[in-house]
């Protein structure tokens, strides 16, 4: 699967679990799901049957929970400021956070294949903590990430608030140097031909490759 298809995809299923009722009867659940995707209009019938899939094991593993991970909330809205000067604000949405135990667990629901952890978001996971922590100063943290896409499966990402500030708060000094600079040389790019970019959607690759755009070159 593509770059570019798999974060429709991705948009697609976050904007389906967040229509849906989770703790629907198994029986209904096929149903729901299927009604739920049918708004979406840019999916051919192939894809639709892969989403409706993915998103019934999804509710599938939240009913293997038994009712051990009540949800608090889904897609929430933050805007967090780091610790530091200068000020900086961090906004985003959390897809989902639940209370398991004496933790509550802040999951991110990833549609590409699954990993072995969670470490290659664990930044996203501990900005989202720093969010949380601001609102339950005194509750014990947890980060979960779920894939979706099958074979799907769920790790969970252990979360240090001190270490999660300290870490944040390296990233936001780096870049706010790195904005003073006003150099290319400070934001050095990620790939050295357009055509990964393009993959990715990312809507600036003419910035980064004016000559691509005027030869039109696709490599």
């Amino acid at each position: 699967m593509r770059p570019a298809d798999a974060a429709r995809l991705g948009i697609a299923a976050h904007a389906a679990l967040e229509a849906l009722d989770l703790d629907l009867p198994v029986s209904a659940q096929p149903a729901a799901v299927a009604a739920v995707l049918q708004a979406v209009r840019d999916l051919d019938d192939a894809e639709r049957e892969t989403l409706a899939r993915d998103l019934v094991g999804a509710l599938a593993r939240h009913a293997a929970d038994g009712g051990s991970c009540r949800i608090h909330g889904r897609e929430l809205p933050f805007c967090v400021r780091l610790d530091g000067m200068p000020e900086i604000f961090v906004r985003g949405r959390i897809d989902l956070l639940a209370e398991r135990g004496e933790r509550l667990v802040i999951r991110d629901y990833q549609y590409t294949s699954p990993e072995d952890d969670g470490e290659a978001h664990r930044v996203q996971l501990e900005i989202y903590a720093l969010a949380v922590a601001a609102a339950y100063p005194a509750r014990a943290l947890e980060g979960e990430i779920e894939w979706l896409r099958a074979p799907a499966g769920r790790v969970a990402v252990a979360i240090d608030l001190a270490v999660s500030r300290e870490r944040v708060g390296a990233i936001a000094a780096r870049l706010v140097a790195a904005l003073d600079a006003r150099t290319a040389a400070a934001f050095p790019m990620a790939f050295s031909v357009p055509a990964p970019c393009r993959a990715l959607g990312c809507p600036f690759v003419s910035r980064c490759f004016p000559r691509a755009r005027r030869e039109g070159v696709a490599t």
